[in-house]
């Protein structure tokens, strides 16, 4: 689902309403196939792996209204929910990456450990804040290991296992946006108005693991 433009996923559903909202739904890191799906066959709260707690479908309906690029509640038909599962497959989470786990600093720089499902590997993306702009950068990989082999980098010692697919590098801001969403506010939960400032983000670098020019038709 994340490999389509917004023009090749407006063909496959028959209209670019349908796509918009598939794709207000991925930036937020909320599967559209759970959100717009049948309420007696997925769970009344999305799915986040065993490290978030995950909003109900009405949270995620209010969020959405509440946005500039909605404004209304939009459904899916049957149909086009079907196709949707035909070339999206179980989504996101079960097909391209999970998130297996999440490191904070105390100004707020969050690292997040992603497991591909494909083959188990695991590559890092960074969620960087920024206090005075109000908003983050995020630090996403292009490959798993890197062939460059430059001295001061971890990453570099490990030479290039394999590079990254276009989905593999788009789940990492679908995973990034769900932890910016969901974590402040369950530490707040947890530490009792202890929550780390984790900004929306709004700038995107390629400057996690691997070499992006040896990956150019993926980036």
């Amino acid at each position: 689902l994340l490999s389509y433009t917004f023009e090749e996923l407006s063909e496959h559903l028959g209209g670019t309403g349908k796509a918009k909202a598939c794709w207000d739904c991925l930036r937020m890191g909320i599967d559209p196939i759970w959100y717009y799906g049948s309420a007696d066959t997925y769970p009344s709260h999305e799915t986040a792996g065993d490290l978030l707690q995950g909003w109900s479908r009405q949270a995620v309906e209010e969020h959405l209204v509440a946005t500039s690029t909605r404004g209304s509640a939009t459904t899916l038909g049957i149909k086009t929910l079907q196709l949707l599962e035909d070339f999206g497959g179980a989504g996101v989470e079960q097909e391209i990456a999970k998130l297996s786990q999440i490191s904070v600093s105390p100004d707020g720089t969050t690292k997040l450990l992603l497991q591909l499902v494909s083959d188990g590997l695991e590559v890092e993306t960074v969620i960087i804040p920024w206090e005075d702009r109000g908003k983050s950068t995020l630090c996403v990989s292009s490959q798993v290991g890197c062939k460059q082999g430059c001295t001061f980098c971890s990453t570099g010692r490990m030479g290039r296992l394999r590079s990254l697919t276009t989905a593999e590098i788009l789940a990492q801001m679908y995973w990034a946006n769900k932890v910016q969403r969901l974590l402040p506010q369950q530490q707040q939960q947890q530490q009792d108005g202890g929550a780390v400032p984790l900004h929306p983000i709004d700038n995107c670098v390629f400057m996690g693991m691997g070499e992006p020019a040896d990956n150019i038709p993926a980036v």
